[in-house]
């Protein structure tokens, strides 16, 4: 293999400090499909990446998990039909567009059930992290290509699914053998999915059952009585109707009453507490809100969420989820007008009833340290909480609304004399009449301790230098020095020995410095810190905020301990267009050849490959193009992009573009360099020079047998060639349907497409196919035009003995 020229490393370490005018674009995650699977499970997945490259690194930030790549990457997987136009083209965000990689997912047999983080990495940065989760229970992936309802023939069960595309509607059959409750829940904004779903159930006469839509973009679910032996169809889309490959999901359905909420929310370790259990059916089994009251022993041993199962009156049998704390846990006893007297540390767990403010009393000293949080999100309670601290003379003293990026609230503070103190807790929401609608107001006292933050991700460039900036959050008074560590860095990256916060310092800069003569590459890196406190040895790990779960109940559920580190390599090629700046006229339907300029950079002079961006600003609406590769020494090229014959007239139509260059690291690796610029090919759109008709007839066919599409081709006097007309089959009919192209020359516009068909059961009931003509412009470039055929294709009689 050649290997192209590249600058020596010591004028890469000149470079480092300099500000670049090219931007250097850092692969990112769009998604993982299936999103989720079974512990025991080696599973084949497809990851969806924008303007990744194929020496991609893979990364599981749960050591017992391994993602691995298996193959090559896809070509720019461009949205398929139907498309938005009007004012949606161009005031919604474009989908960014992926290419997929096939991967081996391994998961252990001893897997606990939950999400976990994945990333990526290559010589162009980090990605932040996507989610993966882990179930516990039979497990089915939608079939893409079904054209009826989906049957799952067991309860539990879960679906891994995606909405494909715009307007589509997933639909699922289900049947319960026994008259029960049956709950579906979807998770797909936990997935890091966009998707805010409408999901609907209707029974076997379309009657609709129960419905619930995700118009906050927290996830959805819905429980109802499904009569045994009847069946239910599930459906569900996106509220807006939107759709794409990163809008995964997972619908997890389940049998049997469902707990709602607890009061009190949390539970006490080493202690036996009467809960007052509230949710669908826990007494009847019917589909009715219902209370239960039963005692459950929290024990000493537990993790911070105590899972288990409650046996309810009817025999019935649930499984719990439920917080647990060291600290006493009552109820609020008081009227909601009334202070309620309260001794730190405490937790207390009250309802808004009739009132959207609750006050309580607490006696504190001066010095004291204490952390107040007020939490209903963390519960899935819908109260948008505030909480403020009154000292004894009645002046706020300190106030927070929202906290961690949720809408539950939280203060840190000292309490500056002794005295009778007040906490306030506010609604905010106006939503509080529910049964459901609980808080829980913590007053916790903190020993001295320490906490360490860093970034999730971070990038040092070959040669240079990274500060990375450690944070330290000092609790209860703590003020000593604290030793900063850092393991798990690259080859050839080093940091120094010793790293000290001292006191009353709050945060350190450690230079992390590459050589530049190692191989490039990327490692999760941990940060730890040490310190003593009283005459107790004390290691604390840092966290790093971690991306993925849009809705966290709370901001550990988005922490990680590592950050992904990557050594870079400057970017060795840009492009633009010839003509930035000016809309250039084209022809729907054809394929534009823009003429674009490639400016080499750092002495590189090897083949620069052009590829069409992830990052477009304008939904694509179809609009498609090629990989071009500019060979050595030419800077001047075509890229031609292909321009739908449904694109609008009425706006212009752009195109972004990377350049990516493949060149040897230190070690000799051969590294792909990604460069990514704003500037874009402008086109405004004129008439079609080809249209591809069929006649207005309503088609039948038995199947099995052939049928004859009349086709009608037009063609503009600036396309006199022939039009090679050929039959697009949809992927769940592929195999079912087939035709011999035809080409029709210059001067001849009628032709007929006989359409082979099998005896395949998918062809019963109206399917639609595609017939596509292609013509040659200046013999290279094509000019396309499809029309879509409807048929009905009869199932056969079935007759009676």
């Amino acid at each position: 293999m050649r290997h192209w020229r590249f600058a020596p490393v010591w004028a890469l370490v000149l470079l480092v400090a300099a500000d670049s005018a090219v931007a250097q674009k850092a692969p990112q995650i769009g998604y993982v499909y299936p999103p989720g699977g079974s512990a025991g499970q080696t599973l084949d997945v497809q990851l969806g990446g924008y303007d990744w490259t194929s020496d991609m690194q893979t990364f599981c930030l749960d050591a017992w998990a391994t993602i691995s790549i298996t193959g090559r990457g896809s070509k720019m997987l461009v949205p398929e039909p139907p498309y938005w136009f009007g004012p949606k083209a161009t005031s919604v965000k474009a989908f960014l567009i992926p290419r997929e990689f096939p991967a081996k997912l391994t998961i252990p047999a001893n897997t606990p059930p939950g999400p976990f983080f994945w990333q990526v990495a290559n010589a162009n940065g980090t990605s932040k992290t996507g989610v993966f989760v882990v179930g516990a229970g039979p497990e089915v992936n939608e079939d893409q290509y079904r054209f009826e309802p989906q049957r799952l023939d067991e309860l539990p069960i879960t679906v891994n699914g995606r909405i494909m595309g715009i307007e589509e509607v997933d639909r699922y059959v289900l049947s319960a053998p026994e008259t029960t409750l049956v709950t579906c829940d979807l998770m797909a904004r936990r997935l890091g999915s966009a998707l805010h779903g409408v999901i609907e159930i209707r029974d076997s006469r379309g009657t609709l059952v129960a419905d619930a839509v995700d118009s906050q973009g927290v996830d959805t679910s819905v429980t109802f009585r499904a009569h045994a032996g009847e069946d239910y169809t599930v459906s569900l889309h996106d509220l807006d109707f939107r759709g794409n490959r990163a809008y995964v999901y997972r619908l997890k359905m389940t049998t049997g009453p469902r707990v709602l909420a607890t009061i009190p929310a949390v539970g006490q370790r080493s202690a036996s507490t009467e809960f007052e259990f509230i949710g669908i059916g826990l007494e009847t089994g019917q589909n009715e809100l219902e209370t239960v009251r039963l005692p459950v022993e929290i024990p000493s041993a537990s993790e911070p969420i105590y899972r288990g199962s409650l046996q309810l009156p009817g025999g019935a049998t649930v499984a719990l989820e439920i917080p647990v704390s060291d600290t006493p846990e009552i109820v609020r006893a008081m009227a909601a007008d009334d202070p309620e007297p309260l001794s730190a540390p405490c937790g207390v767990t009250a309802r808004f009833e009739g009132s959207d403010q609750h006050r309580y009393r607490v006696t504190g000293n001066a010095g004291a340290h204490w952390t107040v949080t007020a939490q209903a999100w963390r519960f899935g309670a819908g109260l948008d909480l505030a909480v403020a601290i009154l000292d004894p003379s009645g002046a706020e003293l300190a106030a927070n609304d929202d906290k961690d990026g949720t809408t539950d609230a939280g203060v840190d503070l000292v309490l500056p004399a002794d005295g009778e103190y007040t906490v306030v807790v506010t609604n905010n929401s106006f939503v509080s009449d529910s049964p459901t609608s609980a808080y829980r107001l913590a007053i916790d006292v903190p020993a001295p301790d320490f906490t360490l933050s860093i970034p999730q991700t971070a990038a040092v460039m070959l040669g240079g230098e990274f500060p990375l900036p450690v944070a330290l959050h000092r609790v209860a008074g703590f003020d000593g020095d604290v030793v900063i560590s850092v393991a798990g860095l690259p080859v050839g990256v080093t940091a120094p020995e010793t790293n000290v916060i001292g006191p009353g310092e709050t945060e350190i800069k450690i230079p992390l410095k590459s050589d530049g003569h190692a191989a490039v590459s990327a490692t999760l890196v941990t940060v730890t810190g040490r310190s003593t406190i009283g005459k107790q040895a004390v290691v604390r790990v840092a966290k790093a905020a971690a991306n993925g779960n849009l809705v966290p109940r709370v901001a550990a559920d988005n922490e990680v301990s590592a950050m992904l580190l990557g050594v870079t390599m400057k970017p060795r090629a840009e492009v633009s267009p010839v003509d930035a700046g000016v809309s250039r006229t084209a022809h729907r339907g054809t394929t534009y050849p823009a003429r674009i300029r490639v400016k080499r950079l750092e002495d590189y002079d090897g083949p620069v490959t052009v590829r069409m961006s992830a990052y477009q600003q304008r939904h694509r609406q179809g609009m498609n193009a090629e990989d071009v590769v500019v060979p050595p020494g030419v800077t001047h090229s075509i890229f031609p992009c292909y321009l739908p014959e449904w694109l609008e007239t009425d706006r212009t139509s752009r195109m972004r573009m990377t350049t990516v260059v493949e060149v040897p690291d230190p070690q000799g690796n051969i590294r792909q360099l990604v460069n990514y610029q704003d500037a874009a090919v402008s086109l405004s759109l004129e008439g079609a020079l080809l249209k591809v008709t069929h006649a207005a007839e309503e088609f039948s066919a038995t199947p099995g047998h052939h049928i004859e599409i009349p086709i009608n081709v037009l063609r503009s006097v600036k396309l006199s060639v022939p039009v090679k007309l050929e039959l697009v089959v949809p992927g769940g009919l592929i195999g079912c349907l087939n035709a011999d192209a035809v080409e029709l020359p210059v001067g001849r516009d009628r032709t007929v497409l006989v359409v082979q068909t099998t005896s395949d059961s998918r062809l019963y009931g109206t399917r639609t196919f595609q017939i596509r003509g292609t013509a040659l412009q200046d013999g290279k470039y094509p000019a396309i035009s499809q029309t879509t055929v409807e048929v009905y294709f009869q199932p056969p009689t079935r007759h009676n003995n």
